[in-house]
């Protein structure tokens, strides 16, 4: 079977920019082990919760949960992180990450190539990125704005990636499998 799969690799899904959203898979066709759905759901759940848990408030009261929340008034914000906002933030970076983590492992054991492939290259293309980003931020070299404004651009970078070519005759892509999206 011929798949194609488009990579945004927003890490987050982010949990893009990855700096405060989880990679988010979204199926493109039915076809994926009711097992994968829901351990991808469970994922998605302990991100949610962690969206509106007091700890982290401080810091999302800066920057939206999901980067495609990001408002105008958050990419003008010329303030500088303070103590109680980074102490939140580098929670919420060591969860996403954990978050991340664990979803290219349930991609990588869906035993989809498309799923697998867009896992790894999260890991190697995305998260040297958001890591920079959040050392930046944590490190007060940039304001909550110039963040919220490059989460953003690195959320719409991978909105729109180019597709894989197709993968023909791969014995790795169980038959039936949909290619799915990934987004940090």
């Amino acid at each position: 079977m011929h798949l194609r799969s488009s990579l945004p690799l927003v890490l987050v899904a982010l949990l893009l920019s990855g700096c405060a959203a989880t990679l988010q898979p979204a199926v493109e066709k039915p076809g994926l082990p009711e097992e994968y759905e829901n351990r991808i759901d469970d994922v998605r759940s302990r991100m949610r919760a962690a969206c509106v848990a007091r700890d982290y408030q401080p810091y999302f009261r800066k920057t939206a949960c999901l980067p495609s929340g990001i408002t105008a008034a958050m990419m003008n914000d010329r303030t500088r992180i303070t103590g109680e906002q980074k102490r939140a933030a580098e929670r919420v970076f060591v969860l996403t990450h954990e978050l991340n983590e664990e979803t290219r492992r349930i991609m990588i054991e869906s035993g989809v190539l498309e799923l697998a492939q867009s896992a790894a290259a999260s890991r190697a293309e995305r998260d040297p990125m958001i890591l920079e980003l959040q050392n930046q931020l944590l490190e007060g070299r940039i304001t909550w704005g110039e963040y919220n404004r490059a989460r953003f651009s690195l959320y719409e970078q991978g909105s729109h990636p180019e597709p894989l070519p197709e993968a023909a005759g791969d014995e790795t892509a169980p038959a039936g499998t949909a290619p799915a999206q990934s987004a940090r």
